[in-house]
């Protein structure tokens, strides 16, 4: 039997995947606040936050925006940048 598939086709096309880079975390426990914070940000799936690379991954709806990610971020003392993909 195969494994269920986490996420319909519907449900994949109505997320986008958002990546900031974050300065100011300097412990481990920077990286679990920042998590914390952009899990409380509406519209958010799924975070992951690499402490070692500086940098967020957010699935979100794609109703919501980046502004409210990047000022979450802010408002918990950190700074954050858009990353552009090519």
């Amino acid at each position: 039997m195969r494994p269920p598939i986490p996420f319909t086709a519907t449900e994949i096309m109505s997320q986008s995947t958002t990546h900031l880079s974050i300065t100011g975390m300097g412990w481990t426990s920077c990286a679990t606040t920042i998590a914390e914070t952009l899990e409380d940000v509406g519209g958010g799936e799924a975070v992951t936050v690499d402490g070692g690379a500086d940098r967020a991954t957010i699935r979100h709806d794609i109703d919501a925006s980046v502004e409210q990610f990047t000022a979450a971020v802010e408002s918990a003392g950190y700074e954050a940048l858009q990353e552009v993909c090519p």
